[in-house]
């Protein structure tokens, strides 16, 4: 990621926000082992820097 991504301050929130602990419904906090939480708004960002490789790759290939 940090090949796309050149904010040191992006980086370190999106470390941050993997790292973070769960709140889960009743209350209690779980840390995550891997991934990103289900519904966590970090997982459209992390995915939109993924796939706009894949897009310049696409357009380069004239898809």
């Amino acid at each position: 990621m940090a090949q796309q991504v050149e904010d040191g301050r992006v980086l370190k929130l999106v470390h941050r926000l993997l790292t973070a602990k769960v709140v889960l419904p009743d209350g209690t906090r779980t840390a995550a082992d891997e991934g990103t939480p289900q519904g966590g708004p970090l997982s459209p960002l992390l995915s939109h820097i993924v796939l706009d490789e894949l897009d310049w790759e696409l357009e380069r290939r004239g898809l």
